[in-house]
């Protein structure tokens, strides 16, 4: 891998990465084995009442400024459904309940091509019950409807909502 190619970011506090033989390290955070292969990830992408998708808004590097759907790395073991249902209340504080498997997908950011291949298994959920948390990750959350998505959205998900909008057409999603 070109050094200009290889990961730039900490996933978990978006401070620079150093390397030690070739493996991204953290200051905080040490080698970061996700960044060497393809992790698994998993989000949800959350449908309120009035038909409005839950997006946050990163608050790190990279890709920060941009809006997202929230999710994030699966924890070693860990089920994607909880993995989802977690980083929504992380990034949120709201509580979800999974509805449907959107689909899975293979993401990186762009400009940092090869610092993120994941895997990441997509959700379709309800919101259940919010209790406010303060997350470093992201400046805020609010509700979009599907065709009114910020301008700055994080082109990698856009495939997802192509998906909901298919899915929307067909009258099998919650809109």
């Amino acid at each position: 891998m070109k050094h200009q190619d290889r990961p730039q970011f900490c996933y978990m506090c978006g401070g620079k990465l150093a390397y030690n033989n070739e493996l991204p390290s953290c200051s905080l955070h040490g080698v970061l084995w996700p960044l060497v292969r393809n992790a698994a990830c998993a989000e949800a992408i959350v449908i309120n009442n009035k038909k409005q998708l839950l997006l946050v808004k990163r608050a790190i590097e990279p890709m920060k400024g941009y809006w997202a759907f929230p999710g994030g790395f699966s924890d070693y073991g860990e089920q994607p459904e909880d993995a989802a249902a977690r980083e929504v209340f992380e990034e949120t504080g709201w509580r979800i309940s999974i509805e449907n498997l959107l689909g899975v997908y293979l993401d990186s950011f762009p400009g940092d091509k090869h610092s993120e291949h994941r895997w990441v298994t997509s959700y379709i959920a309800s919101p259940i019950e919010h209790v406010e948390v303060v997350d470093p990750e992201n400046e805020r959350y609010e509700w979009f409807k599907l065709d009114e998505l910020p301008a700055r959205f994080i082109p990698t998900q856009l495939n997802r909502v192509k998906d909901l909008e298919s899915m929307k057409q067909a009258g099998s999603a919650n809109f």
